[in-house]
């Protein structure tokens, strides 16, 4: 009887134990932020691709059919079972601009094939050069070591930190998030760039001293434009080409496209 005494009073003496409700309140406040994340379609930076939904505003950019939506040299760039070709020396160039985004798509080069995704470009014909800036598409499988002219680079601003490009002939995914001065570029399920614009504050030359082939510091470059496929010769094919905006409302196309979820891709944007 003594001993069970002696343990109700140190229990009656001892302060109650806060940490396990603190916990659980903490816990329900993440998980009440991360249901607030999903459902907002709050913008996050994934490592790998979207789930591309058109209930959570994705666009189609290409209706596999023709060029609706584009312009550009009609005799380099055809349409052909749901892909749009490219051969020649040209651009295709959206008739919308955009800012702030992610496009999301996928590309097929030839052997020694080379093209390009240009974003924000001023469409000006004779002004290509610091129009955009340029994701680079190339015929670099295998390379030990990417440059900034390398499949993943953004053209002469910064290699891919992986050479994540498949042999000529297999298709790519190739995901590029603009979101103001931040530009990512994901690659084959791996983010290979991503860069804050601000820090290319000297014309014609990159934040690690190297030459770049730009006549104005990039930083002053506008935050919006035109996207621009090139084709560069050899055949080069695009498909499955959709965006969703940031800061513009999108309202939902109900197409028959399926959602893109391929295991441990990221589950959305």
């Amino acid at each position: 009887m003594n001993l069970l005494n002696n343990f109700i009073y140190r229990k009656k003496r001892e302060k109650p134990r806060r940490c396990k409700s603190g916990f659980v309140r903490v816990t329900c406040l993440v998980s009440l932020f991360m249901l607030w994340f999903l459902v907002s379609g709050a913008v996050v930076y994934c490592a790998n691709h979207p789930v591309v939904n058109p209930e959570r505003g994705w666009k189609s950019l290409f209706n596999e059919k023709d060029l609706s939506g584009w312009t550009g040299q009609k005799d380099i760039w055809t349409v052909d079972d749901g892909v749009i070709a490219g051969e020649g020396y040209g651009y295709l160039t959206s008739t919308e601009r955009y800012s702030n985004f992610v496009l999301d798509l996928e590309f097929k080069v030839s052997p020694g094939g080379n093209g390009g995704v240009v974003v924000r470009h001023r469409s000006v014909p004779k002004s290509r050069r610091d129009g955009g800036i340029e994701m680079q598409i190339f015929d670099s499988h295998g390379k030990k070591h990417s440059g900034k002219h390398d499949c993943g680079a953004i053209y002469d601003m910064v290699a891919p930190s992986k050479n994540m490009a498949r042999p000529a002939g297999q298709w790519n995914r190739m995901t590029i998030t603009c979101k103001e001065n931040q530009i990512a570029v994901v690659l084959n399920g791996e983010k290979v760039a991503d860069i804050d614009l601000r820090q290319w504050n000297e014309c014609g030359k990159n934040p690690d001293g190297t030459p770049n082939k730009y006549r104005k510091a990039v930083k002053d470059f506008a935050r919006e434009g035109f996207i621009l496929f090139q084709a560069h010769g050899a055949p080069i094919w695009y498909r499955n080409i959709y965006i969703r905006c940031f800061d513009c409302h999108i309202r939902p196309v109900h197409s028959s496209f399926p959602e893109r979820q391929p295991h441990g891709w990221c589950s959305d944007f």
